[in-house]
């Protein structure tokens, strides 16, 4: 994941990266709080996505992509919905496309249904969604390490035990990568975004997802040390075979921890989704 793209809107250059850019049918990520487009190499490389475009944003302010302008106003969920869904739109044309989202990213994706997009298909990982009477916060673990979330900086110790909360697996390379996002974050992004969390500043999810209509595969990994997904199975929006599936063997980054499970689980609603 080498090749960095640039879309710049409304001033913000945002960074992505593509893959199998000659195929039709696109399939969009977008990463958790802190993150960046490389917490998504499993899938990049996937062979078994090679018959799918690939497009891995960097939200703004992580990764490459810029900060806000306007750190004050355009860090608020519902803005950097506005900004990622002009960046989509820009980028997928008139071609088919999925949406695929981590954690914050999921987020991101329903607030970006704000703006009119029109994906075939919605995939929430490890979600972190507003649902009715019941706010993100509510979802939070108590572990002491989340506080990392929302502190622009932190001690490496804290950071250290915080990227181990956020998966099971042991893979050095995964654990140096997640690293690395978390410090190439810009301030105040977390900062600023945590007074969001606190007022439960965000769009009705569930009400949007369920006006949307489409079938969400909705996964979380069993042993995710920061969220707790008992909520969503009474989530009033259409899911997947009615269903929220439990990943075995995977933290809060199921992608990397167990990335053989999730991507034949992904490949199998991405299939189902751009046949129908």
């Amino acid at each position: 994941m080498t090749d960095k793209k640039i879309i710049e809107v409304d001033a913000i250059k945002i960074a992505y990266y593509l893959n199998n850019e000659s195929k039709k049918n696109t399939i969009v990520f977008l990463h958790g709080n802190s993150g960046s487009a490389k917490t998504w190499i499993k899938q990049f490389n996937e062979p078994l996505f090679y018959d799918y475009r690939i497009i891995v944003f960097d939200l703004i302010a992580h990764g490459e992509s810029d900060g806000a302008l306007n750190v004050e106003t355009q860090y608020a969920p519902k803005e950097i919905g506005k900004v990622m869904s002009h960046a989509l739109k820009e980028l997928v044309g008139n071609n088919p496309y999925m949406l695929i989202g981590l954690s914050l990213g999921a987020c991101i994706i329903a607030e970006m249904i704000n703006y009119s997009i029109s994906p075939i298909g919605i995939a929430l990982t490890s979600p972190s969604l507003n649902l009715k009477g019941i706010g993100i916060d509510r979802m939070v673990k108590p572990n002491p390490t989340i506080q990392a979330l929302f502190s622009d900086s932190v001690s490496d110790s804290l950071l250290d035990a915080y990227i181990s909360s956020l998966m099971v697996s042991t893979e050095r390379g995964s654990r140096i990568i997640e690293k690395e996002n978390y410090l190439l974050v810009k301030p105040p992004f977390r900062s600023v975004f945590a007074q969001y969390v606190a007022k439960s500043e965000f769009s009705q999810h569930d009400q949007l997802l369920a006006d949307f209509g489409v079938p969400v595969f909705v996964c979380y990994g069993k042993e995710d040390a920061l969220l707790n997904f008992d909520f969503y199975a009474n989530a009033e929006f259409p899911k997947w075979n009615s269903t929220v599936y439990e990943i075995n063997n995977a933290g809060h980054l199921l992608c990397i921890d167990n990335a053989v499970e999730y991507n034949k689980l992904l490949l199998k609603y991405i299939s189902e989704m751009f046949a129908d």
